[in-house]
């Protein structure tokens, strides 16, 4: 399985681009909606001390492949 990573700045259309190329199917592991469900703050709002409940998270994930 191949693992695509997006990365730039914000407001480059990381997330636009991703929406538009998804298929069905594919996983989408997205810092910013993580770091949202974990805080429940807006997106874009990244407290420090979450820092490793998000890491354990995105490794969850991609660990399973």
């Amino acid at each position: 399985m191949d693992i695509v990573v997006i990365c730039g700045p914000p407001g480059s259309g990381k997330s636009t681009h991703v929406r538009e190329e998804a298929k069905p199917g594919d996983l989408i592991v997205d810092v910013d909606l993580i770091y949202a469900a974990l805080s429940g703050l807006e997106l874009f709002h990244k407290p420090p001390g979450l820092l490793p409940f998000f890491c354990a998270a995105r490794d969850a994930v991609v660990n399973r492949f």
